[in-house]
């Protein structure tokens, strides 16, 4: 597997959206043109891309759904006639076109997208921005090696505090610090240090994806092991009100972030999908990855924090993954 393999790949689903924009279709569909998991697609298009696949396509509609608009009131406007002339599409022929149950919800995506109502994008003379079909090009970074390795680990369990955020990047990079901040103002980011291992520190599960939403599950915790699925009582004893997270027997993928808290990360995570993932040939398996933070000031910039990806087909010590193990 090589990065031109993966740009092509994900050029191939782009395209295969393009083609089929008007139609109803799911996103398993798109991943078969990337031929990878629907998981890995969509985590790696949100990363390369920058937005998630669901906007994406959302924001190609509604341009295309513009373009429809603005071209029929450019012919009313042409002709000094403003209402529907035959053969001109309506507001409704074009929410109904673009995968809209009705006017009025075409007509509140239409407004967060463009400030206008589709009426007054039908108006003469009125400015609207196109957002273009995308074209992937992948590059590495070859100066900038990224360490790794690949370490079997057991089953074992995430307890601690958890917020649903954003799954875009750039709104995720946003707000994820502020929780820190907030644990550890409230005190619950000290309840949770004292509950770590003295050797482990804290971890954070990025975890449960939800596609509709365009949020993911956030937690900061601890990571114990409790190999019955949180009913070992390490898990029991956890205070009430933690989210429980299972993490399956796998082969992860570890990656050192080497620098302070959290630009380290940060910078490392789009290096992850865009570069080892698409050079590597493996897929992320669809369960929680970690970040982890080993005790020590996570400010300063020789920390030394983690992520860890656990790999489709290696959760039974099968495949690709776990034979690089051996």
């Amino acid at each position: 597997m090589t990065t031109m393999d993966w740009q092509s790949r994900l050029n191939a689903a782009l395209s295969w959206i393009e083609e089929h924009l008007t139609e109803d279709w799911s996103w398993d569909e798109v991943a078969a043109q990337a031929n990878c998991s629907l998981f890995h697609f969509l985590r790696m298009f949100e990363v390369v891309t920058g937005v998630t696949a669901g906007e994406y396509l959302r924001r190609r509609r509604l341009s295309e759904a513009a373009r429809a608009l603005a071209a029929a009131g450019a012919t009313a406007g042409a002709g000094g006639v403003k209402s529907e002339a035959p053969g001109e599409a309506s507001v409704a022929e074009v929410a109904a076109n673009y995968g809209y149950e009705s006017v009025d919800a075409f007509a509140r995506a239409f407004r967060r997208l463009y400030g206008m109502s589709p009426r007054e994008a039908r108006s003469p003379g009125a400015r609207l921005a196109a957002y273009n079909p995308l074209a992937i090009v992948l590059s590495l970074r070859g100066s900038e090696p990224i360490a790794y390795r690949l370490e079997r680990q057991a089953a074992g369990l995430v307890a601690g505090y958890g917020l649903r955020v954003p799954a875009a990047a750039e709104d995720s990079f946003r707000r994820v610090p502020l929780f820190w901040k907030e644990l550890g103002e409230d005190g619950r980011l000290d309840a949770l240090a004292s509950l770590a291992p003295a050797d482990r520190g804290l971890v954070a599960a990025l975890a449960d994806h939800d596609e509709a939403r365009e949020d993911f599950l956030y937690v900061v915790g601890v990571r114990l092991d409790d190999e019955s699925g949180g009913e070992g009582p390490e898990a029991r004893s956890m205070p009430a009100g933690m989210v429980r997270l299972v993490l399956p027997a796998a082969t992860w993928a570890v990656f050192e972030a080497a620098g302070p808290f959290p630009s380290a990360l940060q910078e490392l995570w789009p290096r992850v999908w865009s570069e080892w993932f698409a050079q590597s040939g493996l897929e992320a398996a669809e369960a929680p990855r970690l970040e982890v933070y080993p005790p020590g000031d996570r400010l300063r910039g020789d920390y030394r924090a983690e992520i860890r990806v656990p790999l489709a087909g290696a959760a039974t010590g099968k495949g690709p993954a776990a034979a690089a193990t051996e």
